[in-house]
Order: C-alpha cells, then sequence, then structure tokens
C-alpha cells in the first residue's frame, strides 16, 4: 500500500509534464507563426480585392498571398466541421473573402506591416498567428511551471512517506535491534534492512508511476485520434521513453532510500539497550 500510494504521488507530475509535452508537440503542427489571415469588409468590389492582392504580392515582405472566397471557405469548413447538412440550410454565405499570407521568412518585426495592413480600407480585421503562438507558448511555461511545482512537492511528500513507514519499521523492531546491539551487533549492520526496505519502496513507487503514466496514455490514444480525424490531422501522443522510464525509476529508488536514510539516521540514535 505504501508503495501504491508513492507510485500515485509520483505519477501525478509525471502525467501532467506529458501531458505539456504533447501540447506543445500538437501547437508545433498547428500554429503557423508566420501567416496572417486579412479578413476583408463584406461585398469587397472586385477590382479593389485585385488591387489589394497586386499590392501584397509586389511586397517583399509577404511571401505568399493566396485569396480565399467565400464559397471556397465555406465549402472547406463544410469538409472539416462534419456539418454538412446544416450548412446547406443556410440561405446565404456568411463567411467574408479573406486573404492568407505567409510573411518572408526572417521577418523579425511584422508589426510595422501588419499595422498597415489593418489601416487599408478593405480590410475588415486582421489575425496574426504568432500572437497565438506566442500566448500558447505562454500557456504551457506556466503549465511546465506548475508540473515542476507540484512534481517537488509530491516529491517531498514520498520522502515524508517513506520516513515515517521506515521509523514505523524502527519502532515496531525495536526490541529485535536492542538485543542486536548487546550482542554486539554494529549500526551498519542494523541500519542496512532499513535502508533496503527504503529502496525497495522507492523502486516499486517509480515501476508502479511508470505503468500509470503508460497506461493512461495508451488510454487516451483512441479519443485523441478520433478527435484529430475529425479535424482533418493526424494526432498521436507519445509517452515515456525508456530513458524516461528508466529515469522515473531511479528517481523513485533515490527518493525511497534517502527518506530512509534520514529516518534511520534520526531514530536509531534513540535505541539504546535497557
Amino acid at each position: 500500500m505504501t508503495a501504491a500510494v508513492l507510485g500515485v504521488a509520483l505519477a501525478l507530475p509525471t502525467g501532467l509534464l506529458v501531458g505539456v509535452r504533447n501540447l506543445e508537440q500538437l501547437g508545433v503542427g498547428w500554429l503557423a507563426p508566420d501567416q496572417a489571415a486579412l479578413f476583408l469588409v463584406p461585398g469587397i468590389e472586385a477590382d479593389k480585392l485585385d488591387a489589394l492582392h497586386a499590392d501584397l504580392a509586389a511586397d517583399e515582405r509577404v511571401a505568399v498571398a493566396r485569396i480565399v472566397t467565400p464559397d471556397e471557405a465555406l465549402d472547406e469548413f463544410r469538409e472539416r466541421s462534419g456539418l454538412a447538412e446544416a450548412l446547406a440550410a443556410l440561405e446565404t454565405n456568411p463567411l467574408p473573402t479573406v486573404i492568407t499570407l505567409a510573411l518572408a521568412p526572417g521577418l523579425e518585426a511584422p508589426g510595422a506591416l501588419l499595422a498597415e495592413l489593418e489601416a487599408r480600407d478593405e480590410v475588415d480585421s486582421l489575425q496574426f498567428d504568432r500572437l497565438w503562438a506566442q500566448r500558447f507558448d505562454s500557456l504551457l511555461a506556466v503549465a511546465r511551471r506548475v508540473a515542476g511545482v507540484t512534481g517537488a512537492a509530491l516529491l517531498l511528500a514520498v520522502l515524508l512517506s517513506v520516513g515515517n513507514t521506515i521509523r514505523l519499521d524502527i519502532a515496531g523492531r525495536r526490541e529485535e535491534i536492542e538485543v542486536t546491539r548487546l550482542v554486539g551487533g554494529s549500526d551498519a549492520f542494523i541500519r542496512q534492512p532499513f535502508l533496503y526496505g527504503g529502496l525497495w519502496y522507492g523502486l516499486g513507487a517509480g515501476v508502479l508511476a511508470c505503468g500509470l503514466v503508460t497506461v493512461s496514455v495508451w488510454l487516451l490514444q483512441g479519443p485523441v485520434g478520433r478527435l484529430g480525424a475529425a479535424y482533418g490531422a493526424d494526432l498521436a501522443l507519445t509517452g515515456l521513453s525508456v530513458r524516461e522510464l528508466l529515469g522515473l525509476t531511479g528517481i523513485g529508488a533515490s527518493v525511497g532510500w534517502l527518506g530512509s536514510r534520514i529516518a534511520v539516521a534520526r531514530h536509531l540514535a534513540r535505541i539504546e539497550p535497557t
């Protein structure tokens, strides 16, 4: 039971870190930091649309400028959303004309270009993906910090739990320890089984935590894959690598040994043969 509780404590921050890593990989695939979309005013005239597109194509700060008509946007939305029957009931197309932009590689300060475009009369609103990428990165940084703080707190809890378990074990074997000392047993000899006990507690907790995280990722693979398929994306979760599995097991064993070491050093010295 002790190893099971410790395993759950180690699995919680590990699972959170795995989730953050998968979200980061998802963001890399979905967020294009050098793309922007110009939503044009409704009913824009064809000559103004062509003039705006020509200006963008001639601008060296823009790599690619593509016009997406309302009909094209509606067809794409119909395919990806799975709402074809509901969209067929629309009497008019509510989507605006959009110009998608791929900014020139290495453009470090796109603010001036975006301000110019947003100020044009033909542009109703502008969406810049780099802003979303920056916000997404900020959220991931917060999640990583939360996972780190949670992991540190739970490692401390594991350390205290192992120490308390070893303390109870020492108290339960007090008479045995006194007799061992009377017959000449050294402190190193008496300390050894308790250190091994703490090591096994931590090792078992690490193995259980690896299993819990791996099973959780496996259980989520199907729902995440179906979610990605609904949006036309190939989503796959990544679990712990072999190196990470060994590292988590090693952390559990190390914390278990350290907790038992502290408990033995503190409580064994109080036991003297009477």
